[in-house]
């Protein structure tokens, strides 16, 4: 049986965030970095950010601190192992 491979759905500001970060080549963003990429408010910032976490294209490495998790987007142990996981099984 074929592997699913599931979307991620980013807003368009999310995508524009995450693209902006890859372009510049940014591996940690904040709320201050989001508003002068994006030109909103802080408290939007803040809640893009977690969003964006939420949905698994950033991870949380500190208080309003966020690494960039660059594509494939997968948090699975298989996805992020570079040994195939069937050969760690004897």
């Amino acid at each position: 049986m074929a592997e699913r491979v599931s979307t991620i759905q980013l807003s368009h500001l999310e995508q524009t965030i995450y693209f902006a970060a890859q372009r510049h080549g940014t591996n940690l963003l904040d709320a201050d970095i989001v508003t002068r990429l994006t030109a909103v408010s802080r408290p939007h910032a803040v809640n893009l950010l977690a969003s964006m976490a939420r949905k698994g294209v950033l991870y949380r490495v500190g208080r309003g601190r966020y690494a960039v998790i660059p594509p494939p987007f997968s948090t699975s142990a298989k996805a992020m192992s570079p040994i195939p996981t069937n050969s760690l099984v004897s």
